[in-house]
This record gives structure tokens, sequence and C-alpha cells, in this order.
């Protein structure tokens, strides 16, 4: 066993006696033959564990443990609340702009979209009217009682008022 291995397991399972029979014997094993891990282990008695030995076990009240684990859940919610920040930051990492310049770009895309929409949904409105006032017209024709081609020229052998749209 390595000097970083039985170190590590000195602080934390060997100095809780929660090290399991094998680990034990392994890490007495080399601090048998190892000096310098034999004096970490006396430094770590002397300053870490004799002085808390005497100690008593503190008992934190309920209300303490409530405050902790709702504290937590606040942090949590914050970092979830984080989520959209986070994507917003590696949607402008690659173009490396400051965030004004970056709200100002936006703010610019946004702009230029609502103009491009606007001026679709006008386009649309013109052409709807535009349909709808050649319906009115060819109605308006089929209910009139004139009997003119449209150039001012009466053609009694065209035959109904249709045909007489379309010439």
């Amino acid at each position: 066993m390595n000097c970083n291995k039985t170190q590590k397991l000195l602080l934390t399972n060997y100095s809780d006696s929660e090290i399991d029979e094998r680990l034990l014997k392994k890490v007495e094993n080399h601090l048998l033959s190892c000096n310098r891990c034999k004096q970490f282990l006396q430094t770590l008695q002397e300053r870490a564990i004799e002085p808390f030995r005497n100690n008593q076990e503190v008992h934190v009240p309920e209300e303490i443990w409530q405050r902790i684990k709702n504290t937590i859940k606040t942090i949590e919610k914050e970092q979830t609340g984080k989520l959209l920040h986070h994507l917003l930051n590696r949607i402008r990492f690659p173009f490396r702009v400051s965030r004004p310049v970056f709200a100002g770009i936006m703010s610019a895309l946004v702009i230029i979209m609502s103009v491009i929409i606007i001026r679709v949904s006008i386009n649309k409105k013109d052409s709807i009217n535009i349909y709808l006032q050649a319906q009115l017209d060819f109605l308006s024709y089929l209910v009139s009682d004139d009997d003119t081609d449209g150039f001012g020229i009466d053609d009694p052998d065209l035959g109904t008022k249709i045909e007489k749209y379309f010439m």
C-alpha cells in the first residue's frame, strides 16, 4: 500500500474506526514499515483526534435542521432558475461580445423580426382585399342587367352573363 492511500485512510475511515478488517491489516502493516506515515498518524492524533476525544456529542435542534434543509432547497431552485441564463451565455460565448452589445443585437433582431411579421401580415391583407374585390366585381357583373362586354359594345350572340364576363 502506498503512502498517499494510507494517509487518506488514516484521515477518514481509520480515524473514525470504520475501516474494514482487510484494509485495517494493510494500513497497520504499512505503518510498521513506514516512519513517514507513523509520524503522520501521530500528528493526526495529537492535533485532530485527541483534542475532541472527551467532548460530548451535541444534538442539533430540529428547527436548525429544517432551516438547513430549506436553505438547500432554495439554493437548488436558484440553480435551476439559472438555466435560461446559462443557455443565453452559451449562445453568446462564440461571439465574445459584452452583455450590453449582446442585448443590443438581440433587441435589433427582435425589432427586425417584428417588422417582417407585420409586413407579411399587411401583404396578406392586401391580397385578401384584392381577391374579395375581384369576387365582388364578378358577382356584381352577374347580378347587373348590363348587356355590354365591358367595352361599351353590345353583343347579343355571346350567350350567358358568365360567358360574357370571361370574353
